[in-house]
């Protein structure tokens, strides 16, 4: 198990934070947000079950031609293609995850959106945050129709939503919202969310000004009357 650890990276990936200070007070953060799209998320579950299918086909095939006749030869054949879905789902997952490097430093907030660099003033309000898909609302009248249709069918048919699921993170600076990246699943995008915020504290803590936290071990303690100065 440790061994398949190491060999298989976290599913999801999970953003990281990179945190610099050089001389004085310039201190740098860099967060790494992994994510998928609504797009990509539809992707790698199609990808994984047509390639599940096809190793089924394979085996169904391979039987035939070398006459296997009893069930108990049958049933590893049938079973083993069976378990490649989850190993292909999470090598999709890898394969189409995308990554955005947000960097803050003392006065800017930098990232590239289409290649294109983009640059905030820290110093004016702003805040990261959160909205629906602008596509869900349209997925789910799309979906809520073919459901309706299904019914007077009398068919059931499973029809899984993605763009419901996808949120838009952006960064709202002097009341104007700018989309960052688009992402796939509720958990990951708070998480991505708290990752910029808790990047920004932590480098306020490192520049010596706000609140912050406390990145060093004499900054959890606060200077007291007749202390000697540190």
């Amino acid at each position: 198990m440790q061994l398949l650890s190491t060999l298989l990276p976290t599913f999801p990936r999970k953003p990281v934070i990179d945190m610099t200070k050089k001389q004085g007070t310039d201190a740098r953060a860099r967060v790494t947000l992994y994510y998928l799209t609504p797009l990509m998320a539809w992707l790698r579950d199609k990808l994984a079950l047509l390639g599940t299918v096809s190793a089924l086909v394979g085996s169904i095939v391979y039987a035939i031609n070398t006459g296997l006749e009893t069930s108990e030869d049958w049933f590893p054949i049938l079973l083993l293609p069976t378990l490649t879905y989850w190993p292909l789902l999470i090598g999709f997952e890898h394969l189409l995850t995308r990554c955005k490097m947000i960097t803050f430093d003392q006065t800017k907030i930098k990232y590239r959106r289409y290649l294109l660099p983009k640059s905030f003033d820290r110093d004016l309000p702003h805040q990261f945050v959160l909205t629906p898909h602008p596509l869900g609302s349209v997925e789910k009248n799309w979906i809520d129709t073919r459901v309706r249709r299904d019914r007077t069918k009398q068919k059931a048919k499973f029809r899984k939503p993605y763009f419901q699921q996808g949120y838009t993170l952006c960064l709202v600076s002097a009341e104007i919202s700018h989309e960052i990246v688009t992402i796939f699943d509720e958990r990951r995008a708070q998480r991505c969310l708290s990752y910029l915020n808790s990047a920004e504290a932590r480098l306020d803590g490192m520049a010596g000004f706000g609140k912050g936290f406390a990145t060093e071990v004499n900054d959890e303690w606060r200077t007291q009357p007749g202390d000697l100065p540190r």
